[in-house]
C-alpha cells in the first residue's frame, strides 16, 4: 500500500527536472552558436588581411598608393563577404614591408555575446605584414 502512494508522487519528477534545466541548455546552445559564428567571422577578417597584404606586397612598387588602397579594399570586401560593417582598411609601408590593417564591426547574434562584451557589436582588427616584392626579384 505504501509503495503505491510513493509511486504516484514521483510521476511528474522528470518533467519538472527537464523544465528546470531547459533554459540552461538553451543558453549554452545559443552561446556555442554565437561564439562559433564570431570566430568564423574573425577568421574571415584575418584571411582578408592576409590576402590584402599579399596583394599589396606584390603590387606596392608598380601602383600608386591611391589605386593600391582601392584595390586592396576590393580584395578585402570580396574575402569577407557581407557579415559585418567594414570600419577601415589601412595600408602602411615600411622600408621593405607593407602592412594592411583591417577593422570590421561584427554584430552579435544573441544576448549571450552582447552581455559578454557589453555591446551588440564586436570590433575585429587584423593586421598582416608582407614583404615588398620588387620587379627585379
Amino acid at each position: 500500500m505504501m509503495r503505491k502512494i510513493l509511486r504516484k508522487t514521483e510521476n511528474g519528477q522528470a518533467m519538472i527536472e527537464f523544465a528546470v534545466i531547459l533554459p540552461v541548455l538553451i543558453t549554452i546552445l545559443m552561446a556555442v552558436l554565437d561564439f562559433g559564428m564570431l570566430f568564423l567571422q574573425l577568421s574571415k577578417v584575418e584571411f582578408a588581411a592576409q590576402e590584402g597584404a599579399r596583394y599589396a606586397g606584390i603590387n606596392y612598387c608598380i601602383s600608386d598608393i591611391g589605386t593600391l588602397q582601392s584595390e586592396v579594399e576590393a580584395i578585402v570586401e570580396s574575402n569577407t563577404g557581407e557579415f559585418g560593417e567594414k570600419d577601415s582598411v589601412r595600408i602602411s609601408g615600411g622600408e621593405n614591408t607593407v602592412t594592411v590593417t583591417v577593422t570590421y564591426n561584427i554584430k552579435c547574434l544573441t544576448f549571450i555575446t552582447t552581455s559578454a562584451f557589453g555591446s551588440d557589436t564586436y570590433k575585429a582588427v587584423s593586421k598582416c605584414t608582407s614583404a615588398i616584392y620588387s620587379a627585379d626579384t
